[in-house]
């Protein structure tokens, strides 16, 4: 990124990364340049941002910015979005592939990775497939799809299931295993929603109608928030430009949160136009870490006996009649 500051003649580094201010100041001294710290929310950084563009870079012989010319705007991190998915993986989600490899073997199996789920959705493209997750033991290949039509996958007496479990076992060269499991809610998978938001487009349907109707159907089915996003030439307009539609709230900075994240490409005579979906199903929360009684430092107390029986109680004696004795008579 700053390999075309060297030769540039610039005044500063602008750059917005406050949590590593040490890079900051280390880039200044290889580059022999002043360096700014400013925060990506500051006002600064937003003006800079706004008045140099995404290149950041401007020449003093170019057209002059007031008080910033000449400065380098570096993005901060955090300022790039983050998938749901990948941001959750070992809080709330777990991964869609489940297998270990060395370093030599680990690009052969994710390009056969890619190659199984390529050719499971060329082969079944109406069949609403959603997810495809694989697993992987010694000889053995074990493929889970999660789709909404198990009928089409399974076909007329597991016909069709039969010949892509041998597709798969000539193109892995080991045992492969099918799985299907059925998605009893389309409406609430983010990946089968920006599908049909895409199909719908694709039949030249108004895309405000697609995306207030498609919110409200997943509202109604049970969802805590529906966002729906599409970009590019809406309507067959000379611009593109892009529009969402909200309900309910998706909280994508909470780990706890249960978010999905599905998008899809609809293929227009015009072009193509994007289409996102986030789903919020409500919070997980995370299972009580259990901690052994006997391990060192766990704060464990003994166990305590169990108090001791208390005695049975001894029945009180039974009163005695006193003996009346005859009267003594005088002298």
């Amino acid at each position: 990124l700053l390999a075309p500051v060297r030769d540039a003649d610039v005044d500063a580094l602008l750059l917005g990364c406050t949590h590593y201010p040490f890079l900051a100041h280390t880039i200044g001294d290889v580059m022999g340049r002043d360096v700014v710290l400013v925060s990506s929310a500051d006002e600064t950084a937003f003006e800079v941002r706004s008045i140099l563009g995404e290149t950041g870079l401007v020449r003093r012989s170019g057209r002059g910015t007031g008080r910033y010319r000449g400065t380098l705007v570096v993005p901060e991190a955090g300022d790039m979005p983050a998938v749901p998915l990948a941001f959750r993986l070992g809080f709330v989600k777990t991964w869609n592939a489940k297998w270990y490899a060395g370093s030599k073997n680990y690009p052969v199996l994710l390009k056969e990775d890619v190659t199984i789920r390529a050719a499971i959705r060329a082969r079944l493209r109406d069949a609403a497939i959603s997810r495809i997750d694989i697993e992987r033991s010694t000889n053995q290949v074990t493929v889970t799809i999660h789709t909404a039509k198990p009928g089409v996958v399974i076909g007329k007496g597991g016909a069709k299931v039969e010949e892509l479990r041998q597709v798969l076992g000539k193109t892995t060269g080991k045992a492969v295993k099918v799985n299907i499991f059925e998605i009893r809610y389309p409406e609430l998978d983010a990946v089968l929603i920006a599908e049909n938001v895409a199909q719908q487009l694709e039949r030249r349907v108004s895309f405000r109608k697609v995306l207030k109707q498609t919110v409200l159907r997943s509202m109604k089915s049970g969802a805590k928030g529906v966002r729906v996003a599409v970009a590019g030439r809406l309507g067959g307009a000379e611009m593109s430009r892009r529009e969402w539609e909200r309900e309910g709230r998706v909280p994508l900075h909470t780990l706890r949160g249960d978010i999905e994240f599905g998008r899809a490409t609809a293929k227009t005579t015009y072009g193509t136009i994007g289409v996102k979906a986030w789903v919020y199903k409500g919070d997980i929360e995370p299972a009580p870490r259990q901690v052994a009684q006997n391990a060192p430092g766990s704060g464990a107390q003994r166990p305590v006996a169990p108090p001791a029986p208390a005695p049975a109680p001894t029945p009180a004696p039974a009163p005695v009649a006193a003996a009346s004795t005859p009267p003594v008579a005088g002298v």
